[in-house]
């Protein structure tokens, strides 16, 4: 797993949410979340199969993951990770 095949997606919950362009984006929505909510498991972040709204739909926030009722497909943000050899 390296930095440098970093591979944007975007993050969403109810205490920290955003496009992760960079991993120094992804930690420090990642802190966000865990000052909050305690430490975040990728292997529970699963990704939006449903798009309730416009705002959804636009390309930035895809791919999506987080832990809202959208957030119910099969895949995980941990599978994500791995499938792009990418370092959280």
């Amino acid at each position: 797993m390296t930095k440098d095949n970093w591979v944007p997606f975007y993050f969403e919950s109810n205490s920290a949410w955003g496009y992760c362009k960079t991993r120094e984006e992804w930690l420090e929505i990642k802190a966000n979340y865990e000052k909050d909510m305690g430490k975040l498991d990728p292997s529970r972040a699963k990704q939006a199969i449903h798009e309730f709204t416009n705002w959804q739909k636009k390309e930035e926030r895809r791919p999506n993951f987080g832990f809202r009722m959208e957030h119910n497909g099969k895949d995980t943000l941990a599978d994500f990770i791995e499938l792009n050899k990418m370092e959280l």
